[in-house]
């Protein structure tokens, strides 16, 4: 989530103008201008796009950055900021579940959720022990839109 500063400007009885500053957790897509900024982290091209799909009918106004493994990742992450990582879990060299805590690191404040279509009892207990989601792969887009509603509320 982003921390925005915004104002309110109000009317005084005396048609003075003032202004209350406000801040706020601002929600993911609340505002016309906000770009929910992914990067879309699997080994597999095809999973990339569809995850790319996933991700633009779940939020039309994202921007979407792709990474083949775990090193391109943690470099593109060193590069640019991002709001979401969806994060395949088995990657050949680094997997998911490896590259989640060096992501985090860079990134302390975004949303990370990997992706697996095989989500077992020892996955869901590292994830969980990562504090990160899951999701099963495919992404479903109205899935990966109620976990970051609940993320945001």
């Amino acid at each position: 989530m982003t921390v925005v500063n915004y104002w309110l400007l109000g009317v005084h009885d005396h048609d003075d103008i003032i202004s209350i500053g406000l801040w706020g957790l601002i929600k993911i897509g609340e505002l016309f201008s906000m770009t929910l900024k992914v990067l879309l982290v699997d080994d597999s091209i095809t999973a990339r796009m569809l995850g790319g799909v996933a991700v633009k009918q779940a939020v039309p106004d994202s921007e979407i950055a792709q990474a083949a493994n775990g090193d391109e990742a943690i470099e593109i992450a060193k590069s640019q900021a991002f709001d979401l990582f969806l994060i395949d879990v088995n990657m050949p060299g680094m997997n998911g579940l490896e590259l989640c805590p060096h992501l985090q690191a860079i990134s302390p404040d975004s949303i990370f959720i990997v992706v697996t279509a095989n989500i077992q009892p020892a996955i869901q207990a590292e994830v969980a022990a990562l504090g990160v989601g899951v999701i099963g792969k495919p992404i479903n887009p109205d899935k990966l839109k109620d976990y970051l509603d609940s993320c945001r509320a």
